[in-house]
Parts: structure tokens; C-alpha cells; sequence
């Protein structure tokens, strides 16, 4: 995740492609940028409490480039037309399964 942090984990899941689980307690790590890291046990997912669907694709921090750039102002960025992240994704320049799990925020599956 970054260099020098002391964390503990898992080889990624040939089935899933996913990490399997190797917390069994509940940390807290500083980030060299801000913010922090929580690794907690049992814990796959969180979800976007109170985030406006407009605001969301800020979050995802590799969309931001792309905001503004869309063709319609008001773009969610799910099926619209002219939609600067979707071509994005399509270039495979924005990772398919981040895309996907914005796609199932922002339309309510994941909130």
C-alpha cells in the first residue's frame, strides 16, 4: 500500500482475484498524503453514507482527471452520452472493477 508500512497480507485468490482475509484485530495507519488506513477484521466492504450521486465520482480518486470533461454538465457517468470516465474505462486507462463498484454506488446497490 506504501512503503515501510508493517502490514500483514494474504496472496490474492486464483478463484476470486480478491485478497483473502489476514486481520484479526483492528488497526489504524497513518498515510504519507493524508487520510487513513483501517484494517479491520471481517470487514470486505463500506459504504457511501449521505454522498449526493453528483459527488460520488470525486471520491474515486483516479475519475478526478476526467470530471468537467464529460459532454453534459449534470453526467453520473453509468450510461450517459459523451461520458469523459466511461471512455476512461473503455481505454483501460480507469481499472473496469473500480468503475463497477462506482456504477453500483452511485445507483443505490451498495448504499
Amino acid at each position: 500500500i506504501e512503503s515501510g508500512m508493517a502490514i500483514r497480507t494474504g496472496l490474492i485468490s486464483d478463484v476470486t482475484g480478491k485478497g483473502r482475509h489476514t486481520t484479526t484485530g483492528s488497526q489504524l495507519y497513518p498515510l504519507s498524503g493524508g487520510g487513513w488506513l483501517a484494517d479491520s477484521a471481517g470487514i470486505r466492504a463500506l459504504a457511501a453514507w449521505n454522498i449526493p450521486p453528483e459527488e460520488l465520482a470525486s471520491c474515486f480518486v483516479e475519475f478526478r482527471p476526467y470530471l468537467g470533461e464529460c459532454l453534459y454538465s449534470n453526467c453520473l457517468h453509468v450510461d450517459e452520452e459523451g461520458c469523459a470516465i466511461r471512455q476512461a474505462v473503455d481505454d483501460d486507462v480507469i481499472n473496469n472493477r473500480r468503475y463497477t463498484s462506482y456504477v453500483r454506488i452511485v445507483s443505490g446497490e451498495e448504499r
